[in-house]
């Protein structure tokens, strides 16, 4: 390793070849291990799926109700990987997944168009691709992740026109673009960003000004005119609006909105400070080498993150990441949706413990002030001059996209967000942050190195044993679900089997909440899958499952009411739908 030029050292010159193809055999080794292999739903895509396969028996799009984005670009990314042998859910998880090892050459391909050393590549795309989030997204038919790589190739075709002025990389930037916003509209904080950052570079000449809003006006006219086709043709889905009106309840009172900004800023650093975590041990803290009263920046920052840390566990925030995650949790990934977990007072499945989050909390907390302390050297530095019209065009690629960041970001802040939001904020907040390079390292290089690698280890562990303990669980439980169909002859009406079972089975938006059941679509509970025995059911069979972390064998139990031994249960307000 070549720590002066940050290359990895082949001896030949298909370096970049040599690099994607070991991130890819990392990735095809991680899928082996985790096994994606099977036909069940996980999170929300029971509702994603129920649409690709109305498109696929009909030919025509209709989302349920339970859908808050666009969702088209899925559909039509989904199809294509179920027409060899029809619709499967084993099928969408591997389109998700094609998507995601494209997202990684994405991010490797976006490093190098800012010309960004090698190994700095390398560490971005492993990053990215084995964030632990991402990582378990991909191995589902969650909408994130297509979103995101397609961000990222118009990211990619945007720069290359901040550089060239040509018409071809705009036109390829901007039909990638209006596949990203088809997908989650929150893909139109590329071509806003572009507009910013190409009217900085160009000026406010009305040719200029008009080549850098076109593809943003053209985005906003598409999902409009999509929008409006929606209602007109009696398909819009109930919850479509639930996430703008959510981000807009947070305007509604400045002082409410004020502390959301801080919190929600706190828990987005946070996050991002453990995601960024190796590619901020290469980049180091900033301009310069922190001699004398350069540490106290720093340092305040490191304090102020302590004290929100602490803050927020006095008020039942918790003192450790995960800081109110959904994908990351105290279990350790995906959400757990079964009836026992969310709404009885029984033994849960074990914990990861504090020996694992605190040095989480650690590594989160001191990267979040690298991150905090880099972004105020960055804006400290740029002298005004710098990103005038008519400067080095390359000066605002970093511009560029830190305004992606900032831009996608926004909403979020003042509102709340699910800790998978923020990984679309990682590929561009890294390549915003490496454009405006430390003068020197952070430490030795032999430093860098070691702790480089044992965070990319641990990333790998995380990601893939999370990833491999969730499919694990939700395979015994849908194994537990097709014996009571199709062996006891229950129909689905009669069971809760958890969010995605009986959102795939009995969905429908006007569902009232029915006291004493489960929030999701819960007709009739004479049967239940839980991970534990609970008050007024007996257990008919159990179905075992290996843990990885913590390791433990873990049980799925198939549950029939019993009358004569039925008591109350808690069942709290029903949860907001999580999209």
């Amino acid at each position: 390793m070549n720590q002066e030029n940050g290359q990895l050292n082949t001896g030949k010159p298909d370096g970049p070849a040599r690099d994607f193809l070991l991130l890819t055999l990392l990735w095809l080794v991680s899928i082996v291990i985790v096994n994606p292999i099977g036909d069940f739903p996980l999170n929300d895509d029971w509702s994603f799926g129920l649409a690709v396969g109305y498109f696929l028996q009909t030919g025509s799009f209709h989302p349920t109700g339970w859908t808050a984005m666009p969702l088209i670009t899925n559909v039509l990314w989904g199809s294509l990987f179920c027409l060899p042998a029809g619709f499967s859910f084993t099928a969408l998880r591997f389109s998700t997944l094609v998507a995601a090892w494209l997202g990684m050459g994405g991010v490797y391909w976006l490093m190098r168009e800012i010309r960004q050393p090698r190994l700095l590549a390398f560490l971005a795309a492993f990053s990215v691709a084995f964030n632990p989030i991402y990582f378990q997204l991909s191995n589902s038919f969650m909408t994130d992740v297509l979103s995101l790589t397609l961000m990222i190739f118009s990211a990619i075709f945007f720069l290359k026109n901040l550089k060239d002025n040509s018409p071809a990389s705009l036109g390829i930037a901007t039909v990638i673009s209006l596949a990203a916003i088809l997908s989650r509209q929150v893909g139109l904080a590329v071509p806003l960003a572009f507009a910013i950052a190409a009217v900085c570079q160009r000026g406010l000449k009305p040719r200029a000004v008009l080549t850098a809003v076109s593809p943003l006006i053209l985005g906003a006219f598409t999902l409009a005119a999509f929008q409006h086709w929606l209602k007109a043709a009696g398909r819009w889905p109930a919850d479509y609006s639930s996430g703008s009106t959510f981000m807009l309840s947070g305007l509604n009172s400045p002082a409410r909105s004020a502390f959301h900004l801080v919190h929600n800023s706190y828990k987005c650093v946070m996050y991002l400070g453990f995601f960024l975590a190796p590619v901020l041990v290469f980049l180091g803290p900033g301009f310069g080498d922190l001699r004398g009263k350069k540490w106290l920046p720093l340092a305040f920052i490191w304090l102020s993150l302590a004290g929100l840390v602490i803050v927020g566990g006095c008020y039942g925030h918790g003192f450790t990441m995960p800081l109110g995650g959904d994908t990351m949790n105290v279990w350790g990934m995906g959400p757990l949706t079964l009836h026992d977990v969310v709404y009885e007072d029984v033994p849960r499945i074990p914990m990861l413990g504090l020996g694992f989050w605190l040095p989480v909390t650690l590594i989160s907390w001191v990267a979040a002030g690298l991150i905090l302390y880099r972004l105020g050297t960055i804006a400290w530095k740029l002298s005004p001059g710098m990103l005038t019209p008519g400067a080095e065009p390359g000066a605002f690629a970093g511009l560029f996209l830190l305004l992606i960041s900032l831009i996608y970001a926004a909403p979020f802040l003042l509102s709340g967000f699910y800790d998978r939001y923020l990984i679309a904020i990682i590929p561009f907040l890294i390549g915003g942050l490496a454009f405006y390079r430390p003068q020197n390292p952070f430490a030795s290089p032999i430093v860098c190195r070691v702790t480089i690698t044992f965070l990319a280890i641990g990333f790998l562990v995380y990601s893939v044993g999370g990833a491999k303990d969730y499919l694990a669980w939700n395979r015994a439980r849908w194994t537990a679900l097709d014996d009571l169909m199709a062996n006891e002859k229950i129909k689905p009406a009669n069971i809760d089997g958890g969010l995605e079972f009986n959102g795939y089975y009995l969905y429908r938006s006007a569902y009232k909440v029915v006291p004493g059941k489960s929030f999701w679509w819960v007709d009739d509970d004479s049967y239940m899958v839980t991970f534990n025995p609970i008050p007024g059911y007996r257990a008919l069979h159990s179905y075992h499952y290996p843990h990885w972390l913590p390791p433990f064998t873990g049980d799925i139990f198939m549950l029939k009411k019993d009358p004569a031994n039925l008591s109350a249960t808690r069942v709290p307000s029903a949860p907001s739908a999580a999209h």
